[in-house]
């Protein structure tokens, strides 16, 4: 079931359930009043009449957390106050539910100002503002989803908003990968409040490395974005501000500073609220970092309170690749983003994101594909990494697959994200497959894509997924899991796989996976090979998340938490005894079920 607006453009609906003379569905997210086309194995039909379709503003909040072994990933963020004024006082307002979405319905049409307001939320975020213009008789989804930093403040990383007043006050923190933020409010600076809101004092964070809060201009972009809380503060004649320079600029490049424009009690509404404007320039400094300094104020000094970054201009890069869900078909208006541009898919799940900037000679960035499915779920995936080079087009051979099941008759698949695996060698990797919600049905699984990749059953649910590439075959590839049960449905899962070109004077780890019942341990023994013949300590580097390991390195013990199901993954590395040579990370993944 598909809805088509006046342009012809259609997208597909969530069947709910169909009688002879019904058909109950769910309204897909970005869609607009136009016809209903229904396509079964008998024919197609049409409706004479357009469906109307009420007004409303959608999208969904996330964050980013890096977990203690050294993942890094999104997760929605619910009891986020989302509103919008009609005018006289009066607001159309939701909380964001489980999942991180919201839908504002019968908002007006125009460009509104959509505040999100964080009062209520169990973690301190910063509050913030955001215009979007809204059309009447559709679905207006943003068209980037809205992520959030969590602060909280401590006598390290921030300042009394009176500091100014008492001397000055300066403080740098280094909570990332060694680069450090500066901020400082000089002797005689004062600061009035943001909008609406009262703090006593003024928090300097940095975003999770290469994290965006929004569309960045094209062509210019950083790793390294600051944030100064709560938004909307000025400072007079302005704080001071140094940034890391997370990218390595070399001096005597030209740098523009760019601020994420917000309300302030001086200037409450503005054409550019919401986007990143630029406000003045960047100069590398002393310790590497970039003195950040607003036009018509005092080196390395800016006004506002928001987030903050510096770039050159970069050339760029185009990619364009597919979407398709795990049943095979394409997917339609799943955002695709990277480096702080965005772009929906079309109808045939295809997408071109343009403006992609390019830092260096033999760049790779990761894209990320969210999808707000018509039942309100995201979905969720990611694709890297994927080489860029300047003033070209990167095309993406293999198709992006998000792993979200579409219907509960749907066989399942759970496996790895990506694995590594050395030219000319064999490696065994476990995954589940199995035809839920009824067990024990028959499904056929097999995997494509490549041909240094097969499947063999190991018994029940418990697959091997076995690697192994010949010679000269180093590169990043896709390879894809296909479960299907005696009713053909299907679920396709994809994973990237790494084919490394070991060194000739260093060991590699090898990578495993593993799969257990509910709070059942498992045993495993660490891995790895040295082209030297040397003996080898293998170290770990970081715990699993949902579970504890025990025993004597290298044969372990992991036991999952109780109650807790899924993938679980740590990591560790190889040492060639008695030197300093060492592998590179690799990673143990378990599969609780």
């Amino acid at each position: 079931m598909f809805l088509e607006d006046g342009q012809g453009k259609s997208v597909a609906a969530l069947v709910v359930s169909v009688s002879p003379t019904q058909i109950q569905a769910r309204v897909p997210f970005g869609s607009a009043t136009g016809k209903v086309k229904v396509k079964t194995s008998s024919g197609e039909a049409q409706s004479g009449d357009n469906l109307s379709l009420r007004t409303s503003v959608s999208g969904f909040i996330e964050e980013v957390v890096t977990q203690s072994n050294g993942q890094v990933g999104r997760r929605p963020v619910s009891n986020i106050t989302v509103r919008i004024s009609t005018g006289a006082g009066q607001f159309i307002t939701q909380n964001t539910g489980s999942d991180g979405s919201f839908v504002l319905a019968d908002a007006p049409p125009g460009v509104q100002v959509l505040e999100i307001n964080t009062q209520n939320a169990p973690i301190p975020y910063p509050s913030r503002t955001l215009k979007v213009a809204v059309t009447a008789g559709r679905d207006n989804q943003l068209r980037n989803p809205i992520e959030i930093k969590s602060v909280n403040s401590d006598s390290q990383n921030s300042l009394p908003v009176n500091a100014g007043q008492n001397g000055g006050a300066m403080t740098t923190v280094n909570q990332s990968q060694n680069l450090p933020t500066t901020f400082g409010l000089p002797d005689g600076c004062t600061v009035s409040q943001p909008p609406g809101a009262f703090s006593s004092r003024l928090t300097i964070s940095l975003l999770d490395s290469g994290r965006v809060p929004g569309a960045m201009p094209p062509g210019y972009y950083s790793t390294a974005v600051g944030q100064i809380s709560p938004f909307g503060a000025v400072m007079s004649p302005g704080g001071t501000l140094r940034l890391p320079n997370a990218d390595n600029i070399p001096s005597g490049v030209e740098i523009k500073l760019f601020r994420f424009d917000q309300p302030t009690q001086q200037t409450p509404d503005s054409p550019t609220i919401g986007t990143f404007i630029e406000i003045g320039r960047g100069n590398i400094g002393q310790n590497n970092q970039i003195e950040a300094t607003e036009t018509n104020t005092q080196q390395s000094r800016v006004r506002q309170t928001t987030l903050y970054f510096a770039s050159p201009l970069y050339p760029t890069i185009s990619v364009k690749g597919r979407v398709i869900g795990s049943d095979g078909i394409p997917v339609t208006r799943a955002l695709v983003q990277t480096r702080g541009q965005y772009v929906f898919t079309d109808e045939d799940g295809k997408f071109t994101l343009d403006n992609v900037p390019v830092i260096r000679t033999g760049d790779s960035v990761t894209l990320e594909v969210s999808y707000m499915r018509p039942d309100r779920l995201i979905d969720r995936t990611e694709r890297g990494p994927v080489g860029i080079t300047a003033n070209t087009t990167a095309d993406l051979q293999d198709d992006i697959v998000l792993p979200g099941r579409l219907s509960p008759d749907q066989p399942l698949v759970i496996a790895p994200p990506r694995l590594t695996v050395n030219e000319n060698q064999t490696l065994d990797f476990s995954f589940v497959a199995s035809s839920q919600p009824v067990a024990g049905q028959t499904i056929s699984v097999t995997a494509f894509g490549q041909s240094f990749a097969s499947v063999f059953p190991v018994g029940g649910d418990v697959y091997t997924l076995r690697l192994a590439p010949a010679a000269n075959t180093a590169g990043e590839y896709t390879v894809y899991i296909s479960a299907t049960n005696d009713a053909g449905l299907k679920y396709l899962y994809s994973l990237g796989v790494r084919v490394r070109k070991p060194p000739s004077n260093a060991p590699t780890a090898n990578d495993q996976s593993l799969v257990t019942a509910r709070a059942s341990p498992v045993n495993f023994t660490l891995s790895g090979s040295d082209p030297l013949g040397r003996s080898l300590t293998l170290v770990l580097l970081s715990s699993p998340t949902a579970g504890g390991i025990s025993g004597l390195l290298p044969n372990l013990v992991y036991t999952p938490l109780a109650n807790f199901s899924g993938i679980d993954s740590f990591r560790f590395r190889a040492i060639a005894s008695g030197t300093s040579s060492t592998s590179e990370p690799s990673v143990i993944y378990v599969i609780v079920r």
